[in-house]
C-alpha cells in the first residue's frame, strides 16, 4: 500500500569505471493504510548516515524495520564494504529474520506442543508452510562501498523465486508498493540509466511517483533522499528545502510541467 523507488546515478560525467554510479536517489510516499483505516503521516524512507545505509519500506512496515535495524546494527562491523559483503549481510539478515518470524508466527502457536520441539509427524507440513512462508516485507535497500560507488537491492519475496535478496544493478533503478507498475513503466519510458545525472534522475523518479500516486494506496505527498558516500539531502513535502541540495521538491514540481513527456535530455 505504497510506492517506494531506488534510482543509481552519478553526480559527476568524469567518473571512472570504478566509482560509477555514486549517488543513490529514493523517493517515497506517506499513506499508510490497514483494513480498518488509512493515514497520510506514515514515513517509509530509512536514512542512516552514520552507516551509510538507506532505505525505503513497503508491505508490511514492522517487518521491514525489524530488518532495517539488524542490517544498521551489523554493516559497521564488515571487513571491507564491497558488493560480496553487502550481499552476504543481506541475505544473512533477511533469511534469519524470516525464519525466526517463521518460528514465532506458525511453528510456536500451532505446532510446537512443548517449546522448541516439533512432532515428528508434522515435519513434512512444516517445510511445506515455511518454503510459502512470506513475512510481508518489502525493501529496496542502498549502500556505498568503500571507493564510493553506490549499490542498490531488491528484498522480498517475488513469485517465480525462491531468493528474497537481489542487485538491482541493471539497469539501476526499481520500484516496490502498489504502485510499482505504474512507476517502473515510466522510469522505462523515460529510459532511465546509470549514467544520467542528479538532476535529471531526480526528475525521472519524481515523475515516477506522481504515476504512481495513480493507485487508491498512494498519496501525493513526498519524501526523497538523494545521497552519496559522503553526503545526504533529505527532501520532505513538509519541512524546507535541504541547503545545498542539488534539487528540491518544488522545483521537480516545476520541472515536470515543463517537461511532461518530453525529452528530459536538457536537464
Amino acid at each position: 500500500m505504497t510506492i517506494g523507488i531506488g534510482v543509481l546515478c552519478c553526480s559527476r560525467t568524469d567518473l571512472n569505471e570504478g566509482e560509477r554510479p555514486d549517488t543513490l536517489i529514493m523517493i517515497a510516499d506517506t499513506m499508510g493504510s490497514n483494513d480498518y483505516d488509512s493515514t497520510n503521516e506514515l514515513r517509509k524512507l530509512y536514512a542512516v548516515a552514520d552507516v551509510g545505509l538507506y532505505a525505503v519500506c513497503a508491505g508490511k512496515m514492522e517487518t521491514a524495520g525489524e530488518i532495517v535495524a539488524a542490517v544498521v546494527e551489523r554493516l559497521p562491523k564488515l571487513a571491507r564494504r564491497s558488493h560480496g559483503t553487502f550481499w552476504g549481510l543481506l541475505n544473512e539478515v533477511v533469511n534469519g529474520h524470516r525464519a525466526q518470524r517463521f518460528r514465532f508466527d506458525v511453528v510456536a502457536p500451532r505446532y510446537e506442543l512443548v517449546p522448541g520441539q516439533v512432532q515428528l509427524q508434522d515435519h513434512k507440513d512444516v517445510v511445506h508452510e515455511f518454503q510459502d512462508y512470506n513475512s510481508g516485507a518489502e525493501l529496496l535497500v542502498g549502500m556505498f562501498d568503500e571507493h564510493g560507488m553506490a549499490f542498490l537491492y531488491d528484498i522480498g519475496k517475488v513469485e517465480g523465486s525462491s531468493a528474497l535478496v537481489r542487485p538491482v544493478a541493471f539497469p539501476g533503478y526499481y520500484a516496490i508498493g502498489t504502485g510499482a507498475f505504474n512507476a517502473l513503466n515510466w522510469l522505462n519510458y523515460r529510459g532511465q540509466r546509470l549514467n544520467f545525472g542528479i538532476r535529471r534522475s531526480a526528475l525521472h523518479i519524481y515523475e515516477g511517483c506522481r504515476m504512481a500516486s495513480s493507485a487508491p494506496t498512494v498519496n501525493k505527498n513526498t519524501d526523497m533522499v538523494i545521497a552519496t558516500a559522503k553526503q545526504e539531502f533529505m527532501l520532505a513535502y513538509d519541512r524546507p528545502p535541504a541547503t545545498g541540495s542539488p534539487v528540491d521538491l518544488d522545483e521537480l514540481k516545476n520541472m515536470a510541467k515543463k517537461y511532461g513527456p518530453r525529452s528530459t535530455e536538457a536537464v
